[in-house]
């Protein structure tokens, strides 16, 4: 009888560890890694997801004066539409969009990516500026026809990196290239702007698409492509060693000195300690690994204290 409930408890608990097994084999948890700090999508966060949805999550806010056509870059790009009224934002817009990428060392990977429309006017800048936390990259816009937009481009980027960090990866984005007649600001001195704060300048067109794709997927790949490399060098530094240490292109069995301290370099010190060359002292006994274990007192390894 006793033994009857006992098999079955066991039953019971080996259904329940499979349907657990099952779950977390259906969802995993992906870590990416950044070099700035704080916040969600920076490093030593995680970011739980179904693996099967996309690689990386890209968290990108879009910044710059009211008028300059943010929400309409936004809307096309994510939506295919563009709405010739203004219509201004109250707070935050938020969008999410999927898109695949060709990464640098030639894998394809899909990013998701959240845009954060921010609003320009001054009086939500104590409410916006808490949404920067965690963006993994930023859009800098201005409007060509508006040189007061352009002017406040210094600005706009001071308020990200004072939350994000001076790292923060950032496009100089000139919107309504369409209304050509109308320019304030020219090409060469958009350029010029980008070349001083480290970062490409796209000069877009929300209401013909001109550039609209291309700015998005440049940001999305650099990111993929930045994630893969460092993946790749926290696999290779957390790599364990195996089968003993390298040594001048060999593989040699570990010494004491080559494993790591604790319970299990105690064992592995244990294991493979190496016995002395058996000698014959002077009365004709043979002291030594090789003799009887009785004519020498054996090594003893005292193991550390937990």
């Amino acid at each position: 009888m006793q033994l009857a409930e006992e098999t079955s408890t066991a039953q019971a608990w080996l259904r329940q560890a499979t349907l657990v097994s099952n779950r977390r084999m259906r969802v995993s948890a992906t870590v990416v890694a950044d070099s700035s700090a704080g916040g969600p999508g920076r490093p030593g966060r995680a970011r739980w997801r179904s693996r099967t949805e996309y690689d990386y999550l890209l968290k990108l806010v879009l910044v710059g004066d009211e008028g300059t056509g943010k929400s309409s870059l936004m809307s096309r790009f994510c939506d295919s539409s563009f709405s010739p009224s203004y219509v201004a934002t109250i707070g935050v817009d938020f969008k999410v969009r999927s898109v695949i990428v060709n990464t640098d060392d030639g894998a394809t990977c899909t990013v998701k990516m959240q845009l954060w429309d921010t609003a320009g006017q001054e009086r939500f800048s104590s409410i916006t500026s808490s949404f920067y936390r965690g963006a993994d990259a930023v859009f800098v816009m201005y409007d060509i026809t508006s040189i007061d937009s352009f002017r406040k481009i210094h600005k706009w980027l001071k308020g990200c990196t004072d939350v994000c960090g001076t790292d923060l990866p950032g496009v100089l984005v000139g919107n309504k290239c369409d209304l050509e007649r109308h320019r304030e600001v020219p090409v060469g001195q958009g350029g010029e702007m980008a070349t001083t704060l480290g970062m490409p300048h796209f000069e877009t067109s929300a209401k013909l698409g001109t550039n609209v794709d291309e700015v998005f997927r440049q940001v999305a790949t650099q990111y993929a492509t930045k994630c893969r490399a460092t993946q790749s060098a926290a696999r290779s530094s957390a790599r364990p060693r195996q089968n003993g240490n390298a040594r001048g292109g060999q593989v040699v069995n570990p010494g004491p000195d080559d494993v790591d301290p604790g319970c299990l370099g105690w064992l592995a010190r244990l294991f493979s300690w190496r016995r002395r060359s058996p000698t014959r002292s002077s009365d004709g006994s043979i002291n030594g690994g090789g003799g009887d274990a009785r004519s020498k007192r054996p090594h003893v390894l005292t193991p550390p204290k937990m």
